[in-house]
């Protein structure tokens, strides 16, 4: 990048990005893939969500191409309306203690 800047005469005026570790509680949440990897998606899930099961299949191919390398923490996030609570809620108590994978709605 800074070639081209430098070839095409390009001033940036924007300081650049700067990016920002955060911190997320996952003990309690669903996990799939290898809990020592050295690399977490946390996937945020509405079960009614469509972007969702896109990104669930896309993640899924993650999987794939990096298995054992990767694991993917699922987080209820139900933003979709009070149905969408409901369904996560459902979710919750059907799932049990220590089960690693509880979004059977998206076939992950």
């Amino acid at each position: 990048m800074t070639a081209y800047r430098e070839k095409n005469n390009v001033k940036v005026l924007m300081p650049e990005p700067v990016a920002s570790m955060v911190s997320i509680d996952t003990q309690d949440a669903p996990m799939k893939g290898n809990p020592d990897a050295k690399v977490t998606i946390v996937e945020f899930v509405d079960y009614r969500c469509g972007y969702c099961k896109k990104a669930a299949a896309a993640i899924g191919k993650v999987m794939e191409k990096f298995e054992g390398k990767v694991q993917v923490v699922y987080m209820d996030f139900p933003i979709l309306g009070p149905d969408s609570r409901t369904i996560a809620e459902g979710e919750a108590l059907r799932r049990k203690p220590g089960e690693i994978l509880g979004i059977p709605r998206h076939g992950l």
